[in-house]
């Protein structure tokens, strides 16, 4: 018959490899696009008191494709990470228990 023990000690392994292999998958995250295109208005007078210009010449718009992908990854990197923690607490909890159990 296998004891209480055993079973806890191999749920802490399982739960710690499964938060070695979120941590992995987090760090393989693609998270750094080469550039960020981003076009601009260039004024050709002088700035009013929240900023916007009088007047310019309009160069392009603010949207970024890329940085929505950016977004993206660093938010699925930060879920993984997130439950690779969770995995770690568990299996933490789970080697405390079976050290308190003893023989």
């Amino acid at each position: 018959m296998v004891s209480a023990k055993t079973v806890v000690n191999v749920a802490a392994v399982i739960s710690n490899l499964a938060a070695a292999g979120l941590w992995w998958w987090s760090a393989r995250v693609a998270t750094a696009p080469k550039e960020f295109p981003m076009a601009v208005v260039r004024p050709d007078q002088m700035w009013m008191p929240l900023g916007q210009p009088l007047g310019g010449t309009y160069v392009g718009h603010g949207y970024s494709p890329q940085l929505d992908e950016y977004g993206a990854a660093l938010n699925r990197q930060s879920k993984l990470s997130a439950w690779a923690a969770i995995c770690t607490g568990l299996g933490a909890a789970a080697s405390a228990l079976a050290m308190g159990m003893g023989e």
